[in-house]
């Protein structure tokens, strides 16, 4: 129950070392000092440290990817240095959970300011992992820099208007809804994820005379 974000209870008869035990399985540390850090070398393959995990009792459920990720996006943002793109699309899940870990935001902060300093236009839409809310935070100021977020869903998409040699294009931004999001905004028997993503592109107003992109 405390693993769901309820409150655990521990039967007062049991005895001091099983009240310890039943608090370890739940006890963890999103945020704070961690004064006894589980560590694995290079050379240590997967399945032994999972074995060691099993072993020790270790309460983690993951290996951290961040340098990884940093990877990634490093190289992502060379490739907007060579090519020079009118727009940088990313459609979410921009995390991989609703309230991400700090670092996790820190680098994907790290990775935008790059972006925005050389004056890069980004489109991001939130994905079933992410809040919407969250992701939304801050949108119009972003928007300044270059930095355009989807914002949280209400019946409407207004697009972003590109231009170059060949006219305008109009960008849409539809993050992830479920049939509920949808079904507030419409008379209509909205049941299935599809039935939720045709009404919502149904009602955008589309102009058929110029060039039109959905991310989503």
């Amino acid at each position: 129950m405390a693993q769901l974000g309820g409150i655990g209870v521990i039967h007062k008869n049991l005895d001091p070392a099983a009240q310890a035990e039943e608090v370890y399985k739940v006890k963890s540390y999103l945020n704070g000092m961690i004064t006894s850090p589980v560590t694995f070398n290079v050379n240590q393959t997967v399945a032994e440290m999972m074995d060691e995990k099993r072993r020790k009792k270790y309460s983690f459920s993951g290996f951290p990817i961040v340098d990884d990720q940093r990877y990634i996006l490093e190289r992502i943002v060379d490739i907007v240095r060579d090519e020079s793109p009118d727009g940088v699309l990313i459609a979410g899940d921009v995390y991989d959970k609703s309230v991400p870990s700090a670092e996790a935001v820190v680098l994907f902060d790290e990775f935008l300011t790059q972006l925005a300093k050389r004056e890069q236009e980004v489109f991001i839409i939130s994905g079933n992992h992410d809040s919407p809310e969250r992701m939304a935070f801050g949108s119009r100021l972003m928007d300044r820099s270059g930095i355009h977020l989807s914002q949280v869903y209400n019946g409407e998409v207004t697009p972003y208007v590109l231009t170059d040699e060949y006219g305008p294009v109009q960008l849409y931004m539809l993050p992830f809804v479920k049939p509920a999001h949808v079904r507030r905004f419409f008379g209509e028997e909205i049941v299935s994820y599809t039935d939720a993503m045709a009404a919502a592109i149904e009602h955008m107003e589309l102009d058929p005379a110029v060039r039109n992109i959905l991310v989503t």
